[in-house]
């Protein structure tokens, strides 16, 4: 597909074509259900999905395996310094 935002499930074509995007990433935790929901979502309105997730090669390789690209990246979030 083409554009700044690569989309998996079916093409988006018309006006009326379900869309989403999922944040998730950085661990397989978010990751593996984002992806499940995106393909319920693909199954049930045959819909675009777009992942938006961290810049991580495996995160592009497992979403590639399911028939998603990569649609944009995360920044990462604040450092973690121990309890607040």
């Amino acid at each position: 597909m083409e554009g700044p935002l690569a989309t998996g499930g079916v093409e988006n074509e018309g006006p009326h074509r379900a869309q989403g995007v999922i944040a998730a990433g950085g661990t397989g935790g978010h990751l593996f259900p984002g992806i499940a929901v995106a393909r319920e979502f693909v199954a049930r309105h045959q819909a675009a999905v777009t992942f938006l997730t961290t810049p991580k090669a495996v995160t592009t390789q497992i979403l590639e395996r399911y028939g998603f690209a990569l649609g944009g990246r995360l920044l990462p979030g604040p450092e973690r310094r121990g309890p607040c």
